[in-house]
């Protein structure tokens, strides 16, 4: 899972503040489904494995590894970092690996041994993603690389032993605001989504090359000289649609991953983002939205449950607490799960979907 960068940096900032303000509640919805909460102070991304048996969640300005499992926090790993922002797991949520945005480092946890290791990357790190390119176990870091003129790149680096194998440059730095990565089911694609609204949406990488294979300039349909401001990024899993979360206008959309032809909207009303995605189970995706401020505070966020074929809602949203970033989703049997990090407040929720 990816989410929003901006909203992220910003509400940290905020979140200092309001430290010593009490938490808003459990999540709300129509039916009666269970929840559960854990405080994880200034939580910023989550990661699961894919039966929901292993979670990591991660605390930003502590520089926290959260494992939780049973519905428990069982154990809580510090690292050297400054602002731990995102992190990204294995499928079965035994190896987990975590970027470091102030310090510029890349951590890989393991869940038996809590055994942590770093190394170095490029400068800002903001974002990751992993999976296998042509047999090799890879892990994509996205970064920012300061100064507008500096080149934005994707380090890709193996696995095993954190080595770096490959850079990858991105267009213009200019003109660009990389935010989100999502790797294709086959491994062969990598889906770069432009947070600024210029020239392309999303960029489509060769992962054995690192060129670009196609701009998909999926325009907002009011306003066709803007491209979507892409936040958050979502593959289907047979890698034909893209499933992505837009700034301006607080919406989901699901692309043709090769053309980027919008295939169906989905708004979610009175927020501001759309800050992170995911699919769940065989049929259904996850939008996570956050609201602006309402005075000091930012309202609460959303979540929605949305078919896959054409983003109609399947149930009321689920409100959940203020400011929320982080998600990810998993399955076992037919038990489905939505794992939100909420960042203001520092909580993990654990919300039964059905």
């Amino acid at each position: 899972m990816v989410l929003t960068r901006s909203l992220l940096i910003g509400g940290c900032a905020t979140g200092l503040a309001l430290a010593l303000v009490a938490p808003s509640g459990n999540a709300t919805y129509e039916s009666a489904a269970r929840t559960v909460k854990i405080d994880i102070p200034m939580a910023t991304d989550v990661a699961s494995s894919r039966d929901g048996s292993r979670v990591w969640v991660v605390g930003a300005d502590d520089g926290t590894i959260n494992k939780i499992a049973d519905e428990e926090l069982k154990e809580t790993i510090t690292t050297d970092g400054d602002f731990v922002m995102n992190v990204w797991t294995t499928p079965n949520g035994k190896k987990a690996f975590v970027i470091d945005g102030t310090r510029d480092r890349l951590f890989k946890a393991d869940w038996s041994s809590s055994k942590l290791r770093s190394r170095s990357t490029k400068e800002t790190p903001i974002a990751l993603v992993g999976g296998k390119s042509g047999g090799r176990k890879v892990l994509y870091v996205l970064n920012l690389n300061n100064g507008v003129d500096e080149p934005k790149t994707v380090s890709v680096f193996g696995r095993p032993k954190m080595k770096l194998l490959d850079t990858f440059r991105l267009p213009r730095p200019s003109i660009n605001q990389p935010q989100a990565l999502a790797l294709s089911p086959d491994g062969s694609k990598l889906y770069v989504g432009n947070g600024r609204g210029v020239r392309a949406a999303v960029w489509v990488l060769s992962t054995q090359t690192g060129k670009i294979l196609h701009r998909l300039k999926s325009a907002y349909p009011d306003w066709t000289d803007l491209m979507l401001e892409v936040e958050a990024i979502a593959v289907a899993p047979r890698g034909k649609y893209l499933f992505v979360g837009v700034f301006g206008q607080a919406a989901t959309y699901k692309l043709n991953a090769t053309t980027g032809e919008i295939v169906a909207m989905r708004k979610a009303k009175n927020q501001e983002t759309v800050t992170a995605v995911s699919m769940l189970g065989a049929h259904r995706v996850l939008a996570l939205s956050a609201s602006p401020s309402e005075g000091d505070l930012p309202k609460e966020g959303k979540l929605q449950v949305l078919r896959r074929k054409n983003l109609k809602p399947t149930r009321k949203k689920i409100t959940v607490d203020r400011l929320p970033i982080g998600l990810a989703a998993s399955q076992s049997g037919k038990k489905l799960t939505a794992h939100v990090a909420n960042n203001v407040f520092g909580s993990y929720w654990g919300i039964s979907i059905g």
